[in-house]
């Protein structure tokens, strides 16, 4: 970011970040982003292990979501499950598309999956609404 456009983008971004990230102690939440047009990217979000099963994941990924939603652009992530935590990918998965997620490629053996902005039009491989939550999922 060299220009002053993408400083002015960046710098209130960071700050949002900051402030989701103490609304929201129970969770790590990491989050990256180049600026406008390019997708912010949920680098982590993780709920300490203290405080699992309360809905703290769900809360954040839903203020996560409305910070991109802001900035109309895509949020991306790299489906990955952490050693010593949830390892069930497919599980992942299922909770990210209740969110609005969909699976994207970018050419790697990686499981990607992206919220289109509004200005993105909907994969046709989104989900609709109406699933059913899963008790056992990372909420």
């Amino acid at each position: 970011m060299t220009d002053g456009c993408a400083v002015m983008t960046w710098l209130p971004f960071q700050e949002a970040v900051r402030q989701l990230q103490k609304k929201h102690p129970q969770v790590e939440l990491h989050l990256l982003w180049e600026g406008p047009p390019e997708p912010i990217l949920l680098d982590l979000i993780r709920t300490i292990p203290v405080h699992r099963g309360r809905g703290y994941a769900e809360a954040a990924l839903r203020d996560v979501v409305r910070l991109a939603e802001e900035r109309d652009v895509p949020l991306r992530l790299v489906v990955e499950p952490i050693t010593g935590d949830d390892t069930d990918p497919e599980r992942l998965i299922r909770w990210y598309r209740r969110h609005g997620f969909v699976m994207v490629t970018d050419g790697t053996m990686k499981t990607i999956m992206q919220r289109p902005s509004h200005r993105t039009p909907a994969s046709p491989g989104r989900l609709q609404g109406g699933e059913k939550p899963d008790p056992a999922d990372p909420a």
